[in-house]
């Protein structure tokens, strides 16, 4: 890193990138694969493409006890991440990095998805971002109502669940004794002003803060924003360390277990909306 890395240039604001292009770090994602490969030729019965798995490196290492899955996931991935985020630095606009970055840093940290478009909104409105970034955060902004909003309209019972996880939950534990015993008496009745003023504080979260955003920012949604927000979804996803789009609910905490054409309905009409937006923008020439 130090001879051949990112290193300050004259400039304070310019940052050379040394010797390391987007196509080398792309040539380098898929060397650890191929040593794991080269890996399988010493050892019985795993020569055959496809039939060497990651725990397979511990033949070399020989820790024990033998290590979970999930840390040689993590070996692995770690190198992929970094091969394809050095890529992505030195081939993607500034905008769609700044995007992305906030998104995987959500999804890394487990915040809902909602937050981590409240966190690009937030910067959107401080005027960080360019023009660009305010075009993928309309774009976010329509892709989070459809996908929250059909959800409650799918599982109705959603919304008293997610009440109960993140709000009724948080007070119990945070907040003082006779606060928490309130709410909860309220919410055991269902009193038609608890319903009124989780429902209020629900539009206050999506709604009304993604109208204001497609308002605000929906001049700015071209074929190449609605295209760069396409994988925001997917990128938080990846950025959990989930396997499976079911594993979103270790995160949200619904219960009981939503059905899993759920969550494919919930990431689906996010890329499903982009994809519209790009054919839509292409056809009118918002390029």
């Amino acid at each position: 890193l130090c001879l051949y890395g990112p290193r300050p240039s004259g400039d304070a604001r310019i940052i050379c990138a040394g010797a390391v292009t987007a196509t080398a770090a792309l040539l380098a994602l898929p060397l650890n694969l191929l040593w794991l490969w080269g890996l399988g030729f010493s050892l019985p019965g795993r020569r055959r493409l496809g039939s060497v798995e990651l725990p397979d490196t511990n033949h070399v290492y020989r820790i024990a006890p033998e290590l979970p899955r999930s840390a040689w996931r993590w070996v692995y991935g770690s190198h992929w991440l970094v091969c394809g985020a050095w890529a992505a630095c030195l081939l993607l606009p500034a905008d769609v990095l700044l995007t992305y970055g906030i998104f995987a840093i959500a999804g890394f940290t487990w915040m809902p998805f909602t937050n981590a478009w409240w966190m690009t909104f937030t910067v959107a409105l401080s005027g960080f971002g360019g023009p660009f970034f305010r075009g993928m955060v309309a774009c976010s902004a329509a892709t989070m109502v459809i996908g929250w909003y059909g959800l409650r309209f799918l599982l109705p019972w959603v919304f008293a669940s997610l009440v109960e996880v993140w709000s009724l939950t948080p007070t119990r534990k945070w907040a003082p004794r006779w606060a928490s015993a309130k709410l909860d008496a309220a919410a055991a009745k269902h009193t038609a002003a608890f319903m009124l003023f989780a429902r209020f504080g629900d539009l206050c979260v999506h709604f009304i803060p993604a109208t204001c955003a497609m308002l605000l920012f929906g001049s700015h949604l071209t074929a190449g924003t609605a295209l760069a927000s396409l994988p925001c979804n997917l990128i938080y996803l990846a950025a959990t360390g989930s396997t499976k789009l079911a594993d979103t609910n270790l995160i949200y905490g619904m219960s009981p277990e939503p059905p899993r054409f759920i969550w494919t309905y919930v990431y689906g009409s996010h890329v499903t909306f982009c994809a519209i937006a790009f054919c839509a923008c292409s056809l009118t020439g918002k390029l």
